[in-house]
């Protein structure tokens, strides 16, 4: 990877880095690595062998620790709100996944209490995005409907008795 002096910007085969707004591209269209309002939001979702190493290359050269990381959204930064809005989605799916995994006959009680403490970490996820999002980059994230705050499913009774006590809130699946 050289740094090109008249374009003010490392490349390598396919991707570039401006180090003036920690900008990464990988193919020239996917933007991975931003900074808005003074906030570094990296986009660190696996896309493709060669976009992970593009990414390797741009995270080395940030010149600090990014304030947000996205690891749910193959969605370029390039429209920052649909790259949020994404990952949350991706996030209440897989929170669906688990609670699919939840309710198979034969589930583990010892399995289901770690898929208790991932729920409770993807909750928690959401929140810092959508707090984040609000508070540092002005950006309000839409509620996406796939998980509402009523609860209504045989999950709920056996989940979200321990989700309420460490969140103060209840999940229930809908439509995708």
């Amino acid at each position: 990877m050289k740094y090109i002096q008249k374009r003010q910007r490392y490349e390598a085969s396919n991707f570039s880095f401006e180090p003036d707004g920690q900008f990464g591209v990988s193919y020239g269209w996917w933007v991975f690595s931003k900074e808005v309002n003074g906030v570094l939001v990296f986009n660190n979702t696996t896309y493709s062998p060669s976009t992970t190493k593009h990414q390797s290359k741009g995270w080395n050269k940030l010149s600090s620790k990014p304030d947000l990381i996205l690891n749910h959204t193959r969605n370029s930064l390039s429209d920052l709100e649909a790259a949020l809005t994404n990952e949350i989605v991706n996030i209440k799916k897989e929170i669906k996944s688990i609670i699919e995994a939840m309710n198979k006959p034969r589930s583990h009680k010892r399995k289901n209490e770690e898929r208790k403490s991932s729920i409770n970490y993807y909750i928690k996820r959401i929140k810092e995005i959508e707090v984040f999002s609000k508070d540092r980059l002005g950006i309000t994230i839409e509620d996406t409907g796939i998980i509402t705050t009523i609860p209504s499913t045989l999950i709920a009774e056996r989940l979200y008795s321990n989700i309420a006590a460490n969140t103060g809130e209840y999940l229930v699946l809908g439509s995708i």
